[in-house]
């Protein structure tokens, strides 16, 4: 009969890198075809216990930065923190390949959290094709800007292109849906999608 039934934690932000928790993810979700089981992974971020970085939950390892580990919190938050055993599941959540995985994780926070709503009124390709748009010099300014998690903070960036970029990273973290009442939504909204 065997075991049916497997629930593990998987560490991250260690001595680990970002594209190691995707692998692992992938592992189990390999054994819940294999094994024909039900796999639940409950990825945890790693905080030391001991010294001066314990004293809060900002801690980084080696090989994250601040977006990478809050995109992965996005999606956890939608998942209410499992990683889920299906392979649509998986493959939405976190990407079918390691490419998908990195461009999940370089994504603006509300279209991680919201993906739905961005990809139906279609400012995720917009955002896509704006960043595939960059020139290397300009792709090199962007990526410093949103590996810094901060989209509101770069002052002496020269490039209208990256400018136009952060939009979509400042958009609100909300719920679309309740953003409604708001016309800053809205407005935000069309103007990116009037830009792009």
């Amino acid at each position: 009969m065997g075991v049916k039934e497997l629930s593990n934690y998987i560490l991250f932000n260690y001595v680990d890198k970002p594209e190691h928790l995707w692998e692992r993810l992938k592992i189990n979700v390999d054994l819940h075809k294999e094994l024909n089981s039900n796999n639940f992974s409950f990825p945890m971020k790693f905080i030391p216990l001991y010294g001066y970085e314990s004293l809060d939950r900002k801690y980084i390892g080696k090989h994250w930065n601040r977006k990478y580990l809050r995109a992965v919190q996005c999606v956890l938050n939608v998942t209410r923190g499992i990683g889920m055993p299906g392979t649509s599941f998986f493959e939405r959540a976190f990407g079918k390949n390691i490419e998908e995985y990195f461009e999940i994780l370089m994504m603006p926070e509300p279209f991680i959290l919201w993906r739905n709503h961005y990809d139906n009124i279609n400012l995720t390709n917009k955002w896509r094709n704006q960043l595939k748009n960059l020139t290397n010099q300009q792709l090199e300014e962007a990526k410093k800007i949103v590996l810094s998690n901060d989209f509101f903070s770069f002052n002496g960036t020269t490039s209208k292109s990256v400018v136009s970029l952060m939009k979509f990273y400042q958009l609100p973290k909300s719920s679309p849906l309740k953003e409604k009442q708001k016309s800053y939504f809205y407005q935000n909204t069309t103007l990116i999608a009037a830009q792009v």
